[in-house]
């Protein structure tokens, strides 16, 4: 894997000067396509590819290199041509007596990381950008446009491509070496699915330098796939409450193996020998669990320990395991290595167990949740002993935009801090969940964050300047810039306060992105204050570029307008009460009468797999005697829990929920409270359309408490509200719920 876990730091051999851009052509026939210039040279530091707007060198990428290395070099003669109008061609060979810009994937010696490059001159007409691989050669070619051309690639499309004008391109003969501090360095998001031919998001990754290099995901599931072992080795599928799960549907995640399970380690041995023979150029295979908590009883049941988020601890029962397959693995392939993620019960390190070296866990934590000194003390001590039981660690990260979150999260200096700790605590590699949309409403967040994971010493206030200044202009960048400063000092200042991120950093690896509660933290001002930053924006922009950028912007800020707005009524509304002139219509009022010892009609309750609550109608729960809903907690380990009932509503349609709850012996950091989820009329679930949360303030407390809010539905046509009764974070105790409405505030009629 070309060292790959080398702890790296960003070494430059040489600072160099910014100059402008450039495009591609290519010869059919091997021949300059425009008359050249007579090679010129400026002031001896230098070698000269367009003088005066006029081509006076060549690229040289040869025949037999990858497709990637010719990409890199099509990039380059583009990106030339839109700066100077000057038509670059590309040669298979360097011709006589022409300065040549060859780009290669052999690098100049065995210690280059794949993804690194070296930029030097190899005479005096001949400047090299050669990669560790094609990947590095092509993060050369960019780096060369980025800091002699003063290119950047802000955010993704077209307008989002920085190009300055210039008449001439020359390239210092300094030297400059560089590797990434992370080696693999990749985010998810649904925006960035399809090739990078096609989706201009996927494009804008490249140029961001991401690159995953290492297999960690979920995968237990492929690697003991129960269409194969199901009847062969029953005994590798868990008992799951009592009751022996063997999944009958393909891509079934909801179970764990029975990881000492006899024969256990011979077949997962056999089977990734059995891949790395069919594919020899694979570096790594994953080792990553199953996204569920459904293990075997045995190992779920009875005076279990707990890890730092409230979960059980399996981190030796799962890394005894991974390290016994991987030294079988390595005997036949020792040049192999494995991915694993550190999530949900094998969050900390291993208490007995030394992990194999060729292993590398991904340590799943939401770091947005350093705000809070506990829990930034928390990940630190983590990490640190982590290390002492796994010679390599890896980061995963919780960075979610507006796919999720429906406020821009923007936090670059945290991240920031962060990244910095962890390139000189020795992590070697990040992932990080970041789902943006379309819209792109968080701005500079991913340009400030990929930059920062290449190279965490960066400056992010002289990133974030660069990059508003660039975009709008420095005198629209003013306003655009303060427009960010306001939310990041949102999310770091305003949002700790809320019980939303109080209670969310309590018992879970991430924030609690699906509930609203982070909006608590709105004033009623904010809305007019954003706009006026982003009025500003679109007027003091003054390009027909800088323009285009400004309104691409606005576009987001009208999206996040909207949400704001609707939720600065909300809040009125929970202080004034409804407008005058409407009325609230009953949509359904339970008392929660069971019908012969069952649920009230149309509940019902869910749990996830491995969960051991109940659930029912208690007749004896309230006055008089008409019962209430109730959760019994206990073997849930925490999990979530609640009761539901689907109710079809009217798009972009104010309503206004109730609901009484009280709790008796419940954890005291538990959340108990009702959301509103959304599906559409086939039943998916609409996740781009916030929840709406409302829990009690002191769910601990004696005696039955209200819940009372206003909410607008999504502009969905036949939408369903999903009513749920919630109950997470109690592993003991009970919760009742009872008279429950849902009333539609309309206009009265005159």
């Amino acid at each position: 894997m070309n060292k790959p876990f080398r702890h790296r730091h960003i070494g430059l051999l040489a600072m160099a000067m910014f100059l402008p851009p450039l495009p591609f052509l290519r010869a059919e026939d091997g021949t300059a396509v425009a008359k050249q210039e007579s090679p010129k040279e400026t002031s001896g530091s230098g070698m000269a590819l367009v003088h005066d707007s006029k081509p006076v060198g060549c690229i040289v990428c040869a025949a037999n290199e990858g497709a990637m290395v010719k990409e890199a070099a099509e990039l380059v003669a583009r990106v030339i041509e839109k700066s100077t109008a000057a038509r670059i061609v590309i040669h298979a060979e360097a011709p006589a007596n022409v300065n040549v810009l060859r780009i290669t994937a052999t690098p100049p010696d065995a210690e280059l990381d794949k993804d690194g490059y070296v930029i030097s001159s190899s005479g005096p007409r001949e400047i090299v950008v050669a990669g560790g691989s094609e990947w590095g050669a092509l993060f050369g070619a960019q780096e060369l446009l980025e800091r002699y051309l003063g290119v950047r690639w802000l955010f993704p499309g077209d307008a989002g491509e920085y190009v300055p004008e210039s008449k001439d391109v020359v390239i210092p003969r300094a030297a400059v070496r560089e590797e990434p501090a992370f080696f693999s360095r990749q985010v998810s998001g649904t925006a960035f699915a399809g090739s990078r031919q096609e989706n201009p998001r996927a494009a804008w990754l490249m140029r961001a330098r991401m690159h995953g290099r290492m297999s960690f995901h979920h995968n237990l599931l492929n690697l003991f796939p129960p269409d194969k072992y199901g009847k062969t080795h029953p005994h590798f599928f868990p008992v799951v409450n009592g009751t022996q799960r063997v999944p009958s549907q393909p891509g079934d995640y909801n179970w764990q193996p029975v990881l000492t399970a006899d024969g256990i380690v011979q077949e997962a041995v056999n089977r990734i020998n059995a891949h790395f023979d069919r594919r020899g150029d694979a570096e790594s295979y994953s080792l990553g669990m199953n996204d569920t908590h459904a293990w075997d009883d045995s190992v779920m049941k009875g005076d279990v320990p707990r890890n730092s988020i409230g979960n059980v601890d399996l981190s030796d029962y799962f890394f005894r395991w991974a390290s016994q397959v991987a030294e079988g693995v390595l005997e036949e392939h020792p040049n192999k290595w494995f991915g694993c993620l550190a999530y949900n019960e094998v969050t900390d390190p291993p208490r007995e167990t030394k992990v194999n070296p060729h292993i590398l866990p991904y340590v799943c934590i939401d770091r947005m949740m350093w705000i809070d000194p506990d829990a930034r003390r928390a990940d630190i001590d983590r990490t640190h002993a982590w290390q002492k039981v796994a010679p390599r660690l890896a980061w995963y990260d919780y960075i979610y935009g507006d796919q999720f979150y429906k406020l821009p999260r923007v936090y670059p200096h945290l991240m920031g801090e962060y990244l910095r700790f962890a390139n000189e605590a020795g992590v070697v590699a990040y992932y990080a969940e970041a789902y943006p949309t379309e819209a792109w409403i968080e701005g500079p967040k991913l340009y400030v964050f990929f930059k920062l994971l290449w190279d965490p010493t960066r400056d992010v206030d002289a990133m974030l300047d660069e990059w508003c200044q660039l975009a709008v202009g420095p005198k629209a960048a003013v306003p655009l810039r303060a427009y960010y400063a306001f939310w990041e000092d949102f999310w770091m200042r305003r949002v700790p306060a809320t019980d939303w991120f109080k209670t969310g950093i309590r018992r879970r690896c991430y924030l609690p992105m699906h509930d609203t509660g982070y909006f608590e933290a709105l004033e009623t001002d904010d809305l007019d204050t954003c706009q006026t930053w982003m009025n500003q924006v679109r007027s003091l922009a003054e390009t027909s570029e800088q323009k285009s950028r400004a309104a691409f912007l606005d576009n987001g800020w009208n999206l996040v307008k909207a949400t704001m707005a609707d939720r600065i009524e909300l809040l009125r509304l929970a202080k004034e009460g409804p407008p005058p002139g409407t009325r609230e219509r009953s949509v359904f009022f339970d008392a929660c009468e069971g019908e012969g010892g069952g649920l009230p009609s149309g509940w019902g309750y869910w749990q996830r797999v491995g969960s051991k609550a109940k659930f029912a109608w208690d007749r004896q729960a309230d006055e008089p005697s008409q019962g209430a809903l109730r959760i019994a907690a206990a073997g849930s380990d925490g999990q979530p829990l609640c009761f539901l009932k689907k109710i079809p509503v009217e798009p972009r349609a104010l309503y206004r929920a109730r609901c009484r709850a009280r709790t008796e012996a419940i954890d005291r950091d538990a959340t108990v409270g009702v959301a509103m989820k959304w599906q559409d009329s086939t039943g998916k679930w609409m996740t781009q359309f916030p929840s709406v949360v409302s829990n009690l303030k002191q769910p601990a407390a004696d005696g039955w408490q209200m819940l009372d809010f206003y909410f607008r539905t999504p502009p969905l046509e036949q939408a369903r509200l999903i009513y749920m009764l919630s109950v997470e974070g109690a592993t003991e105790g009970q919760v009742w719920f009872d008279d429950i409405q849902l009333g539609r505030i309309v206009v009265e009629e005159k």
